[in-house]
């Protein structure tokens, strides 16, 4: 199956991600099993005989990584139970107007209508995501744009996009010395409405597509939809004007070479480290591997 635009950029930054972590997590195991062995057999002075800066500078580089990572997950996490709060607070009788549009746009569980002037529609909810539409907007789009709108936010549904959201901002954010991980992210967020749009538009058709992008841009000034696990908004709408015109898919920018000069610098320091760490442990690992 072929792999979009999209998703190569977001398993780019977990592929990222999850090669400095093991990498570093690997080198800290090992001297760690090794020095507690050496400790026990030897006590403190056994520390003496080795070079444990590089370890100490790793621990401390995976400790600020764990803790911002853990950090984001938990603000976003909190952010998306005050948003679903606020949804089910604002909630409204769906009408069967909204119904069969959910069924047209093949959008499981059918969209909720909520309360707001503003004319919205987002789709949130990490673990099980639903469709958010406000009364504004819905009275503002036909049939026709209202299942365009319920196609799109429908893709994102389908693909776990707040999901995958909470997991690429979390991992930019706690491995923040690599900023090639946020251009991969912006890269990630605008293929993402890109497709989404593209599927609407196989839906409805450019026209019902491009009037529900002109009536259905902005979103809310009263909810935080920003800092939870949520898609919505008018994100990438000059490369989204631009697919509808052309009817095929806009090139992304390419990531700034200063960006990837700087996360590869990053990368080989923090490589550096780690085999500065793995140096100063290695005889204290091979000697624990070859005793009788």
């Amino acid at each position: 199956m072929r792999i979009g635009r999209a998703d190569r950029a977001f398993w780019a930054i977990v592929a990222m991600a999850a090669g400095v972590a093991a990498g570093a997590w690997a080198v800290l195991c090992c001297g760690a099993w090794a020095l507690g062995l050496e400790l026990a057999a030897r006590g403190w002075p056994a520390l003496g005989e080795l070079r444990l800066v590089p370890a100490l500078l790793l621990v401390a580089f995976l400790a600020t990584a764990l803790t911002l990572t853990v950090t984001s997950l938990v603000r976003q996490s909190l952010a998306t139970v005050r948003l679903d709060r606020s949804m089910k607070r604002r909630k409204l009788p769906a009408p069967p107007r909204l119904v069969a549009a959910s069924d047209a746009a093949e959008l499981r569980p059918e969209a909720k209508l909520v309360e707001l002037a503003a004319p919205f529609s987002c789709t949130y909810g990490v673990l099980r995501p639903q469709v958010v539409i406000s009364r504004g907007l819905l009275e503002r789009v036909d049939d026709t744009e209202l299942v365009a709108v319920l196609a799109h936010e429908a893709q994102h549904v389908r693909a776990h996009d707040p999901l995958k959201v909470v997991l690429a901002r979390a991992l930019r954010q706690g491995l923040f010395v690599l900023p090639a991980l946020g251009a991969l992210y912006d890269r990630y967020l605008t293929a993402r409405e890109l497709a989404a749009d593209r599927r609407a538009s196989r839906r409805v058709g450019v026209q019902g597509l491009a009037g529900a992008l002109l009536k259905a841009t902005g979103g809310p000034t009263e909810l935080d939809v920003g800092a939870a696990a949520a898609l919505g908004g008018d994100r990438a709408l000059d490369l989204r004007v631009a697919q509808l015109e052309t009817g095929q898919a806009p090139p992304l920018a390419p990531l700034e070479q200063r960006c990837l000069g700087i996360s590869a610098t990053a990368a080989l320091a923090i490589g550096a480290v780690m085999a500065s760490a793995a140096i100063g442990l290695g005889p204290l690992v091979s000697r624990i591997c070859h005793c009788p």
